[in-house]
């Protein structure tokens, strides 16, 4: 009877129990998989803690500055998945003799530098040496250098004129043995390559000096003015007699020609044209009583030169224009017509 009633436990009700069974391997498969879930690769901050007035900087074992660390992790899956989000990797090192230069200290990174929960392992971390250098911190009052300031040209035909800081002097935080003997701090370019107006902007000195970092609370602004290139020429143009209407007389400026210098853009000096402007001499302002008009030589009489509306701008004579001579003569006596033949 006993060997029955225990044959009977594992017949009676068979689909039942084989079902059961089935169900439990499952579960334990889900539950194992659940529990082995692994990230491969994830990119984790890298912090190292030192003692105030010190400033450290990582690298790998190349020499190569690195910010990250790369790991691998296993773990149950919900919380792997939640933990992952918040991973930092932060080494303290404890250093009390360092004199003024830099000091280098190789370490070794352990699961005990990141924070992880216990029932999370790494598996891998990548470097898992770094260097660690350290360095004495130091405030230094530093001049703003402007000599490289610029990346690009200002178009053809301007320039640069001056270049301000205010202040011209700012208090830097770096390094001892990089500011030390450093009288001037760089500032990050500013692109000038399409700027045809002077302006003013908060200045940003460098990040970095020599890949050390360095830094400024102090705000500055820089102001650039920025102007039109002035360039001369030469032109040549024939002079105008500006009379009043039936002016008894004829007149002629002597020379009829004159040439003078013309200051303005540069661009605006490529495109002026001869129909821009008007030299002349102006009779009409000199006699405005014809009465008062006598036929003679006159020396010294000034020239004007006028540009048109559509003239292109800024375009002024460089010099004024030399004196001249005028003529007045009689108006030639109009010819008879020909007599008819009677």
């Amino acid at each position: 009877m006993k060997k029955i009633f225990i044959f009977s436990l594992f017949t009676d009700n068979l689909g039942t129990k084989l079902m059961a069974l089935l169900m439990a391997l499952f579960t334990w498969f889900y539950i194992n998989q659940e529990y082995t879930d692994r990230i491969e690769s994830l990119d984790v901050p890298l912090k190292v803690d030192v003692a105030q007035g010190l400033i450290v900087q990582t690298h790998d074992l190349g020499n190569r500055i690195i910010e990250t660390v790369k790991i691998s992790l296993e773990g149950p899956r919900g919380i792997l998945q939640d933990a992952a989000q918040n991973i930092i990797c932060r080494h303290k090192v404890i250093q009390t003799n360092l004199g003024e230069g830099p000091i280098v200290q190789i370490v070794e990174l352990k699961q005990s530098d990141f924070n992880l929960p216990n029932s999370i392992r790494i598996k891998s971390i990548n470097p898992s040496k770094i260097e660690v250098v350290l360095m004495r911190e130091t405030e230094k009052n530093l001049r703003i250098d402007t000599e490289k300031l610029f990346t690009g040209q200002v178009p053809k035909g301007y320039k640069i004129i001056e270049v301000k800081t205010e202040p011209s002097e700012i208090l830097v935080k770096g390094p001892k043995h990089i500011l030390h003997n450093r009288q001037l701090i760089p500032c990050q370019a500013i692109d000038i390559s399409d700027v045809t107006r002077s302006f003013s902007r908060t200045g940003k000195i460098v990040e970095s000096i020599d890949n050390l970092p360095v830094s400024t609370n102090d705000v500055f602004k820089i102001t650039v003015t920025i102007t039109e290139e002035l360039v001369e020429t030469t032109m040549k143009a024939g002079i105008n007699v500006l009379l009043i209407p039936e002016f008894p007389f004829q007149v002629k400026a002597k020379p009829q020609e004159i040439e003078f210098k013309l200051k303005g853009p540069a661009e605006s000096i490529k495109l002026l044209k001869k129909n821009d402007f008007n030299v002349f001499v102006n009779v009409a302002s000199l006699y405005p009583n014809t009465k008062d008009v006598k036929p003679g030589s006159y020396p010294g009489v000034n020239v004007e030169f006028q540009l048109s509306e559509k003239a292109p701008r800024g375009i002024i004579l460089a010099e004024p224009l030399k004196p001249v001579m005028i003529e007045i003569s009689e108006l030639p006596k109009p010819i008879p017509p020909p007599e008819e033949n009677k």
